[in-house]
């Protein structure tokens, strides 16, 4: 028998019910996706692609696709997009935009206002604004 690391914690360690609910979580929440990100969630949920063979089929790196994947999964599964898309009479078209970049695909202030040809200033702002939208409407949905 081997030995478990001693590195490694038991919370590491998750049950396959809760696995499968995660994973059946995720493939309905697939759909939010785009492009390179969509297709890489497809290969890996539904058709069972390892990592190497998205890298190979993407031309990245194996790490990079590793750690977008992992992003992805986190972000599909943490859902504050979701609450965006809830509450999306609260908000203005661009301002849903800039919180699909930000909590859906995850990228950076930076890399926002290339995309939307907005100030850095402009874009945190704005992702503060919705924040604070999400909060209130989750201390309402609390009471």
């Amino acid at each position: 028998m081997k030995k478990i690391h001693k590195n490694i914690q038991k919370e590491g360690f998750q049950d396959k019910k809760n696995t499968k609910a995660q994973n059946e979580l995720l493939q309905s929440r697939l759909d939010l996706l785009e492009g390179k990100d969509k297709f890489m969630m497809r290969l890996y949920l539904d058709d069972g692609y390892t990592i190497f063979q998205i890298a190979r089929l993407t031309a990245m790196g194996e790490a990079k696709v590793g750690r977008r994947i992992q992003g992805l999964k986190e972000r599909l599964l943490d859902g504050k997009y979701l609450d965006c898309l809830r509450n999306r009479d609260k908000f203005y078209k661009y301002q849903m935009n800039i919180a699909k970049d930000y909590f859906l695909t995850g990228l950076s202030i930076s890399q926002i206002t290339k995309k939307r040809k907005r100030s850095a200033y402009y874009v945190r702002e704005t992702i503060a604004h919705i924040k604070e939208i999400l909060d209130k409407c989750e201390c309402l949905s609390e009471k």
